[in-house]
């Protein structure tokens, strides 16, 4: 079993120069998790951290001149307990948290069908023609005006890559603000949508969606067949 203190102390590092990393994945298997992040300009130190309701633990510091810096596989977990995890970079100072990613190890030969988010884009309808001619279009992008609605293309699969149909999505949108929304049941081929209706400031510049970059994380999947993979799929957008 492995054991961790956690520790109050740890806080989140000042604001500097050194750009923040993205936790791409945190994928669980027996008894242990990988992950994978993203290379920061100008980082030649990377830290990974447990993070449990705003206390943190370092985990390992991971130095680019001595190997791998950008994957680390945290073993000797527990089967069935979740993890999660947040990465920072180092170069001329130590950078913010990165995102954070959850995953739960579980025991090997469990059987189990899980569903998970093989694809997340973002982007607008675009409406064209009239009357009953009228078609909507979607146009992938990732940044947007305040007041504009994100749309969120979802599709599910099984661990096989096979389409999963009627499962629903909740995603949890993070940055200056924070909201929670869900997807409408996928279709036949596994597709689903969520909304992100975003407010305009008012005539005086006042209110409205804080701008800035946000992250959109896929949380969970309600299905009546399968069980979430666990796997936080997720996409960046800019609210300008």
């Amino acid at each position: 079993m492995k054991t961790t203190t956690w520790e109050h102390g740890l806080v989140e590092p000042p604001v500097c120069e050194t750009e923040a990393p993205t936790l791409l994945s945190a994928v669980p298997g027996n008894s242990d998790v990988a992950l994978e992040w993203t290379a920061v300009d100008g980082a030649d130190t990377y830290t990974a951290y447990y993070e449990q309701s705003g206390k943190s633990q370092k985990i390992a510091d991971f130095v680019c001149a001595e190997g791998e810096c950008l994957a680390y596989s945290d073993t000797g977990l527990d089967h069935e307990q979740e993890y999660c995890y947040k990465i920072s970079a180092t170069g001329s100072c130590q950078s913010r948290f990165s995102n954070i990613l959850c995953a739960t190890p579980q025991p090997p030969g469990q059987v189990s069908t899980t569903a998970g988010v093989s694809s997340l884009l973002t982007g607008v309808l675009e409406r064209s023609g009239k009357g009953k001619n009228a078609t909507e279009t979607f146009v992938e992008k990732s940044a947007f005006a305040a007041g504009e609605r994100v749309v969120i293309l979802v599709q599910v699969t099984d661990e096989t890559g096979i389409p999963v149909p009627g499962a629903t999505t909740t995603l949890d949108v993070t940055g200056p603000e924070t909201l929670s929304t869900a997807s409408n049941a996928s279709d036949s081929d596994g597709r689903a949508e969520a909304t992100w209706s975003t407010q305009a400031p008012n005539k005086k510049g006042n209110g409205g969606t804080a701008p800035g970059a946000y992250t959109i994380t896929i949380s969970g999947i309600t299905s009546s067949t399968h069980d979430w993979d666990g796997v936080q799929t997720f996409a960046t957008v800019v609210i300008e």
